[in-house]
Protein backbone atom coordinates (compact mmCIF):
# COMPACT_ATOMS: atom_id res chain seq x y z
CA UNK A 1 0.00 0.00 0.00
CA UNK A 2 1.67 3.48 -0.76
CA UNK A 3 0.69 6.35 1.61
CA UNK A 4 1.11 9.74 0.25
CA UNK A 5 2.58 12.40 2.17
CA UNK A 6 2.95 16.38 1.13
CA UNK A 7 7.10 17.81 2.43
CA UNK A 8 7.45 20.90 2.25
CA UNK A 9 10.86 20.88 0.86
CA UNK A 10 13.75 24.27 1.18
CA UNK A 11 14.84 24.02 -2.41
CA UNK A 12 15.79 27.38 -2.62
CA UNK A 13 18.94 27.52 0.19
CA UNK A 14 19.57 30.55 1.50
CA UNK A 15 15.88 32.12 0.03
CA UNK A 16 13.31 30.67 2.42
CA UNK A 17 10.83 29.58 -0.51
CA UNK A 18 9.40 26.74 -0.56
CA UNK A 19 7.78 24.22 -2.89
CA UNK A 20 5.42 21.60 -2.31
CA UNK A 21 6.48 18.11 -3.02
CA UNK A 22 4.56 15.07 -3.16
CA UNK A 23 6.56 11.55 -2.37
CA UNK A 24 5.39 8.04 -2.04
CA UNK A 25 6.19 6.44 1.20
CA UNK A 26 6.57 2.50 0.97
CA UNK A 27 6.16 1.56 5.23
CA UNK A 28 7.85 -1.86 4.26
CA UNK A 29 10.78 -0.84 2.32
CA UNK A 30 13.73 -1.90 3.46
CA UNK A 31 12.53 -4.60 6.07
CA UNK A 32 12.87 -8.45 5.80
CA UNK A 33 9.43 -10.22 5.12
CA UNK A 34 9.60 -11.53 9.06
CA UNK A 35 9.84 -8.56 10.16
CA UNK A 36 6.69 -6.97 8.21
CA UNK A 37 4.79 -10.62 9.24
CA UNK A 38 6.18 -10.94 13.14
CA UNK A 39 3.45 -8.46 14.37
CA UNK A 40 6.23 -7.03 16.76
CA UNK A 41 6.13 -3.35 17.07
CA UNK A 42 9.67 -2.21 15.81
CA UNK A 43 9.85 0.59 13.65
CA UNK A 44 9.98 0.63 9.80
CA UNK A 45 12.65 3.02 8.22
CA UNK A 46 10.60 4.28 5.18
CA UNK A 47 11.82 4.93 2.09
CA UNK A 48 11.09 7.95 0.14
CA UNK A 49 10.69 7.95 -3.66
CA UNK A 50 10.14 11.07 -5.80
CA UNK A 51 7.80 11.13 -7.97
CA UNK A 52 9.63 11.74 -11.25
CA UNK A 53 7.71 12.66 -14.56
CA UNK A 54 8.61 10.72 -17.59
CA UNK A 55 9.35 12.62 -20.86
CA UNK A 56 7.00 10.77 -23.43
CA UNK A 57 9.43 9.74 -26.11
CA UNK A 58 6.68 9.02 -28.63
CA UNK A 59 7.36 10.53 -32.27
CA UNK A 60 4.39 13.47 -32.44
CA UNK A 61 1.28 12.69 -34.45
CA UNK A 62 -0.38 15.21 -34.43
CA UNK A 63 0.35 18.88 -34.35
CA UNK A 64 -1.36 21.87 -32.93
CA UNK A 65 -1.47 24.68 -35.69
CA UNK A 66 -0.50 27.80 -33.90
CA UNK A 67 -0.01 31.04 -35.81
CA UNK A 68 -0.02 34.77 -35.09
CA UNK A 69 -0.89 35.63 -38.52
CA UNK A 70 -3.59 34.31 -41.09
CA UNK A 71 -2.91 30.92 -42.51
CA UNK A 72 -3.96 29.72 -45.58
CA UNK A 73 -5.10 26.26 -45.27
CA UNK A 74 -4.96 23.89 -48.17
CA UNK A 75 -7.90 21.51 -48.94
CA UNK A 76 -7.54 18.85 -46.01
CA UNK A 77 -9.10 15.26 -45.35
CA UNK A 78 -10.61 15.46 -42.15
CA UNK A 79 -13.41 12.73 -40.60
CA UNK A 80 -16.71 13.57 -39.63
CA UNK A 81 -16.17 12.11 -36.17
CA UNK A 82 -13.17 14.12 -35.65
CA UNK A 83 -14.79 17.71 -35.04
CA UNK A 84 -15.65 17.94 -31.57
CA UNK A 85 -18.19 20.92 -30.23
CA UNK A 86 -17.67 23.03 -27.15
CA UNK A 87 -21.26 23.06 -27.14
CA UNK A 88 -24.69 20.68 -28.51
CA UNK A 89 -26.12 23.82 -30.12
CA UNK A 90 -23.29 23.88 -32.73
CA UNK A 91 -23.94 20.21 -33.89
CA UNK A 92 -26.30 21.51 -36.86
CA UNK A 93 -23.63 23.81 -38.27
CA UNK A 94 -20.29 21.43 -38.20
CA UNK A 95 -21.23 20.53 -42.00
CA UNK A 96 -20.62 23.67 -43.02
CA UNK A 97 -17.33 24.22 -41.34
CA UNK A 98 -16.51 20.31 -42.65
CA UNK A 99 -17.02 22.13 -46.51
CA UNK A 100 -15.04 24.98 -45.57
CA UNK A 101 -11.97 22.79 -44.66
CA UNK A 102 -12.01 20.07 -47.45
CA UNK A 103 -12.40 23.24 -49.90
CA UNK A 104 -9.46 24.70 -48.21
CA UNK A 105 -10.20 28.29 -46.87
CA UNK A 106 -7.71 31.20 -45.19
CA UNK A 107 -8.02 30.78 -40.93
CA UNK A 108 -7.60 34.24 -38.91
CA UNK A 109 -6.12 34.21 -35.65
CA UNK A 110 -8.86 35.21 -32.92
CA UNK A 111 -6.96 38.49 -31.15
CA UNK A 112 -9.22 37.94 -28.00
CA UNK A 113 -7.83 35.08 -27.04
CA UNK A 114 -4.53 35.55 -26.89
CA UNK A 115 -3.29 31.96 -27.50
CA UNK A 116 -1.58 31.99 -30.80
CA UNK A 117 -4.22 28.50 -31.81
CA UNK A 118 -8.01 29.53 -31.84
CA UNK A 119 -8.41 30.74 -35.43
CA UNK A 120 -11.81 31.91 -37.01
CA UNK A 121 -12.95 30.52 -40.32
CA UNK A 122 -15.29 31.74 -41.98
CA UNK A 123 -17.98 29.84 -43.64
CA UNK A 124 -20.91 30.90 -46.09
CA UNK A 125 -23.21 31.63 -42.71
CA UNK A 126 -21.26 30.97 -39.65
CA UNK A 127 -18.35 32.05 -38.42
CA UNK A 128 -16.39 29.26 -36.32
CA UNK A 129 -13.73 29.89 -33.73
CA UNK A 130 -11.91 26.92 -34.17
CA UNK A 131 -8.52 24.76 -32.71
CA UNK A 132 -7.07 22.14 -35.54
CA UNK A 133 -4.57 19.51 -35.23
CA UNK A 134 -3.20 18.48 -38.67
CA UNK A 135 -2.03 14.88 -38.88
CA UNK A 136 1.91 15.17 -38.33
CA UNK A 137 3.81 15.24 -41.96
CA UNK A 138 0.74 15.94 -44.18
CA UNK A 139 1.52 19.72 -45.05
CA UNK A 140 -1.92 20.51 -43.42
CA UNK A 141 -3.86 18.31 -45.88
CA UNK A 142 -5.18 15.85 -43.34
CA UNK A 143 -6.70 17.09 -39.93
CA UNK A 144 -6.65 15.12 -37.52
CA UNK A 145 -9.14 17.07 -35.04
CA UNK A 146 -10.97 20.22 -34.87
CA UNK A 147 -12.82 21.61 -31.70
CA UNK A 148 -14.96 24.29 -32.36
CA UNK A 149 -14.76 26.96 -29.73
CA UNK A 150 -17.78 29.12 -30.86
CA UNK A 151 -19.98 29.28 -33.59
CA UNK A 152 -21.33 32.53 -34.60
CA UNK A 153 -23.54 33.98 -37.37
CA UNK A 154 -21.90 35.58 -40.20
CA UNK A 155 -21.60 39.38 -40.43
CA UNK A 156 -18.91 39.48 -43.15
CA UNK A 157 -20.41 41.85 -46.04
CA UNK A 158 -23.00 43.58 -43.76
CA UNK A 159 -22.94 46.91 -43.44
CA UNK A 160 -24.47 48.64 -40.41
CA UNK A 161 -25.70 52.72 -40.78
CA UNK A 162 -26.07 54.06 -37.21
CA UNK A 163 -27.57 57.75 -37.47
CA UNK A 164 -26.77 60.31 -35.45
CA UNK A 165 -29.61 61.80 -32.77
CA UNK A 166 -28.81 65.18 -34.68
CA UNK A 167 -29.82 64.03 -38.05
Amino acid sequence: MLIFKSILKNVYRGTGLSLPLIQFIQPWAGTSPAKKTSGRDEPCPYKIMPIVKKRNLQTETRLLLESSEPVELPPAEIADRDVLVQFDQFKPFVSELLEELRDGTTAAPVPVMNDGSTFAIHGETRTFWVKLWHAAGTDMTKIDRAQIISCLPSTRGMQVLVESPEE
